[in-house]
């Protein structure tokens, strides 16, 4: 599915599972890696909010979250990338990275600034934060 980039198989799958209530992590990562590599942010964000609505209790990890908050930012959608930012609890550097390009986008320096001084209280501001 992925060496394919069969996004349309992904969606379908990712709802298939939603209805039965099968919708695990596995499987719902696997749809986003999908999505992401066919070039589809746009429907990955579609698909957690899908998830979302649902109100599924599926605990995310960081990875996940990294992988949806970058399709965020590329699909413009930046109140999600926020609202994911923010879900991740403890979000890492790439995770703050992508959101500091978000803020960027929006011409939002301000915000942008507070993230990397909040990544610089953590430790957590290297090279690769303060490139993006």
């Amino acid at each position: 599915c992925v060496d394919s980039q069969n996004a349309d198989l992904a969606e379908h799958i990712l709802a298939w599972a939603r209805r039965r209530g099968r919708c695990s992590l596995p499987v719902f990562a696997a749809g986003v890696k999908v999505l992401a590599a066919a070039r589809s942010p746009e429907r990955a964000c579609d698909a957690f909010e899908a998830l979302e609505k649902d109100e599924c209790d599926l605990e995310l990890d960081a990875a996940l979250y990294g992988q949806l908050i970058r399709c965020a930012v590329q699909a413009g959608r930046r109140g999600l990338a926020r609202h994911l930012f923010h879900r991740a609890g403890n979000p890492d550097a790439q995770n703050s990275a992508s959101l500091i390009r978000a803020c960027g986008q929006e011409g939002d320096v301000k915000q942008a600034v507070d993230l990397l001084f909040e990544l610089r209280d953590r430790g957590e501001a290297d090279t690769t934060v303060f490139n993006s």
